[in-house]
């Protein structure tokens, strides 16, 4: 896709903030190296052949790690918004195809004394949450990877980059929505964008991209999944739900039941659609049509892959020709991170923010993870057709905070009526009486 289309950039990331300061260059560069220079994906290269006389191949290159490390300053006052403007840049830059496909970033200037680092691959070669899981094994906490791994029952796996160049879109550019993933009820949405012509979330994309990122509390998150007796899961799908009504409605699209699905692994090998209900208004109907209809899509099975071994990503993309093309979504649900915060070179780590892609006609992309008590996302959107991406994350936001109010005030009341979640839409068999798991950082 990339080399015949100039606007294609398939790059994910994830940008963990330090605190100060920022260490010395040598010590610095050093420490990535080591850190990141064991990992062989980083030095794979595509290499094609001569007028193409023969398929392309991967090839391991002894290239010097620091030829991808760059120095870069957040301009003044280095608040949010321009750190997040910097990463926009940094994200619309696409990866040179003739090296490894990956870079590093170490920012500087960031606000409070802080500094960053920006770790930027191609979805071929690693999906989003492997971004992270790099960084994280970058930190000096031996502990942190084997504690995700523990709650990975899908952890990592290994792309090769001729998968992508053959045709297979990996990650679709995830096309994203990354986030929580239960400790042993690992959920993995996979997100594919295909709506209706003159949805702003999907058609050409441009070069230029858009970042913002919202962070929440995962102790608030987690009460509402108290109150409610739901998962995270079912609250990220109806704030996903509820900023992506905001969004279609002030550009005048009209919602349906069925105006945006969603495309949902039911197990390691099969997948389901659900539709989103942007439809709904009510915050707590929303939560309720959520919650009712990822419980149904445990005992209902779906379209399962020629090949088993196809990973999720890749089965969307066998699967979307034989789905109705009337607004698909997939999402992706990643892991939770860290609960506590991680050490590099000696400096605390203060966010870990995910950096979804974008590309294949969804021109906005969403990721969530959990890290030191905190529920972060990023969204990324194509700086043309969607400029105003803090809206939906300002739309998460006030979803989640309506959500909590409301359980705040039944408990104080003591008006149960309010939380109650009788389903709408008939629940399988198997399925009734069943308690959901209930997913917390706990």
């Amino acid at each position: 896709m990339e080399e015949t289309d100039p606007h294609a950039n398939f790059a994910v990331g994830a940008l963990a903030v330090m605190e100060g300061p920022l260490p010395d260059r040598g010590s610095l560069l050093a420490a990535l190296a080591q850190r990141l220079g064991s990992d062989r994906r980083l030095r794979q290269v595509v290499r094609r052949h001569p007028f193409d006389v023969a398929g392309r191949r991967v090839v391991v290159v002894d290239e010097d790690i620091s030829e991808h490390v760059h120095h870069i300053a957040v301009p003044r006052p280095g608040d949010d918004q321009a750190l997040f403007g910097l990463v926009s840049d940094v994200m619309s830059w696409r990866l040179h195809h003739d090296y490894p496909l990956w870079e590093c970033w170490v920012v500087e200037g960031v606000s409070e004394n802080r500094w960053a680092i920006l770790l930027k691959t191609h979805s071929s070669i690693v999906d989003g949450p492997e971004v992270m899981r790099m960084l994280i094994r970058s930190s000096d906490n031996d502990e942190a990877d084997t504690e995700m791994r523990r709650g990975a029952e899908l952890s990592t796996r290994m792309f090769n980059p001729l998968k992508w160049v053959g045709g297979v879109w990996r990650s679709s550019a995830d096309l994203t929505v990354a986030a929580v993933r239960a400790i042993a009820d690992t959920v993995d949405l996979t997100r594919v964008l295909a709506h209706p012509t003159g949805c702003p979330l999907t058609g050409d994309v441009t070069s230029l991209r858009r970042y913002a990122s919202v962070e929440l509390s995962l102790k608030d998150v987690s009460k509402v999944c108290g109150a409610f007796d739901v998962t995270i899961n079912d609250i990220a799908l109806a704030a996903i739900s509820g900023s992506y009504r905001g969004l279609l409605m002030r550009h005048g699209q009209r919602l349906h039941c069925d105006s945006l699905r969603a495309l949902v692994p039911t197990s390691a090998r099969s997948l389901a659609a659900v539709a989103l209900p942007v439809d709904e208004s009510d915050p707590v109907r929303q939560l309720r049509k959520a919650h009712t209809r990822l419980t149904r899509t445990d005992g209902l099975g779906g379209w399962a892959p020629a090949h088993p071994s196809a990973s999720p990503v890749v089965q969307a993309s066998h699967a979307l020709p034989w789905l109705p093309q009337r607004g698909v979504v997939a999402l992706t649900m990643s892991e939770v991170g860290p609960r506590s915060r991680l050490r590099f070179i000696g400096r605390e780590m203060v966010r870990l923010l995910p950096i979804p892609a974008v590309g294949l006609g969804a021109r906005a992309g969403l990721a969530m993870v959990s890290y030191a008590g905190k529920l972060e996302v990023g969204i990324t959107s194509d700086d043309e057709a969607l400029p105003d991406v803090g809206e939906l994350a300002d739309n998460i936001e006030q979803t989640v905070a309506r959500l909590g109010i409301i359980s705040t005030s039944a408990r104080r009341s003591n008006d149960k009526s309010m939380l109650y979640l009788v389903p709408e839409e008939p629940v399988p068999a198997q399925q009734r009486g069943r308690k959901r798991q209930l997913i917390t950082n706990s």
